[in-house]
């Protein structure tokens, strides 16, 4: 995990996808990079700079990355993945539990 002020300090390209709950509760967003990859993930309740609600890097190459957080229901949310530097490219699964 990690804190959401470290969310806007990372380098690379960024890739944004976005799903709506249809509950409320604790949801986990899961990013699990292919070997060589460094991802990071934070979740967004908006495209506000403020708006990050969880935000996790585990630190290093390969590593699942994955946040919990407490969702409101009928709420889109933004899941962000990144890597840590300009240069950083790679693979990986996106999942989103509830």
């Amino acid at each position: 995990g990690g804190s959401c002020a470290l969310a806007n300090e990372y380098d690379a390209g960024d890739l944004v996808y976005q799903f709506a709950t249809t509950t409320a509760g604790s949801y986990r967003v899961s990013v699990i990079p292919e070997m060589g990859f460094d991802a990071s993930v934070a979740v967004l309740s908006s495209c506000a700079a403020n708006a990050c609600v969880a935000f996790g890097d585990p630190g290093s190459v390969g590593l699942e990355d994955s946040v919990t957080f407490a969702a409101t229901a009928q709420t889109t949310y933004f899941v962000v993945v990144d890597a840590f530097a300009a240069d950083q490219r790679g693979g990986f699964i996106l999942s989103v539990s509830h």
